[in-house]
């Protein structure tokens, strides 16, 4: 593939106009409630940098040599960290978002991304995260953020900006372009957690919004 990005636009049924906001790129869940400053500390020293260089196909080669090509054409260092992950243990509280927002299979992520990083604008590509057949059942990808908003900290979905408040958790159409970055002072920890909806999720998302708290 010469162009992940090229590929994504062909893929995607976004509208890709840049001046257009008629509606809201993200949909506002929920806010989980706990306090979970020292399990953020704890994921974070277990993290692995991500980079698309590092994303390996099965004959060896780069399994990202699109996405690889883009920030070489766009000028940027093609071995730029992304941000930095761990999976997060099936027991751990931070799991029990999932479970709240009613996903099946659901992995999740503790991700932090540290002043420098970035992922430039990009469509997910969630493949069946271990099913084999998906059906209609849809897998959906939510984000939950672990700390207050502070300047610096960027996520851009589609052509709008989300600005956060710790504890929020959004969702948004798998065919929305986003990236994010880091250009503050200070580290952005999240969760990042993907799974097949339910009759739970739907539900959820049918009365959703900041107002609903859930202790987690």
């Amino acid at each position: 593939m010469d162009s992940r990005w090229d590929q994504s636009k062909k893929e995607s049924n976004w509208h890709f106009d840049d001046v257009f906001k008629k509606n809201k790129q993200y949909t506002e869940v929920c806010t989980f409630v706990g306090s979970w400053s020292e399990l953020s500390e704890h994921y974070t020293a277990l993290t692995e940098d991500s980079k698309w260089t590092k994303k390996r196909s099965k004959n060896g080669g780069p399994a990202e040599q699109g996405a690889v090509n883009d920030l070489i054409n766009a000028g940027a260092n093609p071995d730029i960290t992304l941000f930095s992950r761990v999976e997060v243990d099936k027991d751990c509280i931070f799991y029990k978002a999932s479970i709240e927002l009613g996903l099946e299979d659901a992995h999740v992520f503790f991700q932090t991304q540290h002043s420098g990083s970035m992922i430039h604008m990009h469509v997910d590509r969630h493949g069946t995260i271990g099913r084999e057949d998906t059906g209609a059942i849809p897998l959906r990808r939510f984000l939950v953020m672990l700390e207050d908003w502070t300047p610096g900290h960027t996520v851009l979905l589609g052509n709008q900006y989300w600005i956060w408040r710790k504890g929020q958790c959004i969702t948004w159409d798998k065919n929305v372009p986003h990236g994010t970055a880091n250009f503050s002072y200070s580290s952005r920890p999240m969760l990042q957690i993907t799974g097949y909806e339910t009759e739970k999720t739907r539900q959820l998302l049918t009365n959703c919004g900041y107002q609903n708290f859930i202790s987690i």
